[in-house]
């Protein structure tokens, strides 16, 4: 069984702009996705996840793995069946081949 037999999501992934808000504090907007219908696996994170942020005071609610190298970073929105995750941490490369990543991330509330 072939990594890829295992991503049955697909993810999008959008880049934010800043701008300022009718205060002067800095709101992010999302155009066009960077990247549309990645092959991914979405699942809950697990609690040895959770804990290694939390050390860091940072939320993590799921880990969508794939394998498609891209260029994603902290800010960074992933809608998946239509929900918005928040990208909570660089992807970590799991198999260290570069050929599998995970990428933790915090649902965002609607």
């Amino acid at each position: 069984m072939s990594l890829d037999s295992m991503m049955w999501h697909t993810m999008d992934v959008y880049r934010p702009t800043w701008g300022r808000g009718s205060s002067g504090a800095k709101v992010p907007s999302y155009g066009d996705a960077t990247y549309a219908a990645v092959a991914c696996n979405v699942q809950p994170a697990t609690p040895a996840v959770k804990e290694e942020y939390m050390q860091r005071d940072t939320v993590v609610t799921h880990s969508i793995f794939y394998t498609t190298a891209l260029t994603v970073g902290l800010g960074d929105r992933i809608v998946f069946d239509g929900n918005n995750y928040r990208v909570a941490a660089t992807p970590k490369n799991v198999l260290e081949l570069g050929t599998f990543y995970r990428l933790d991330v915090e649902r965002e509330q609607s």
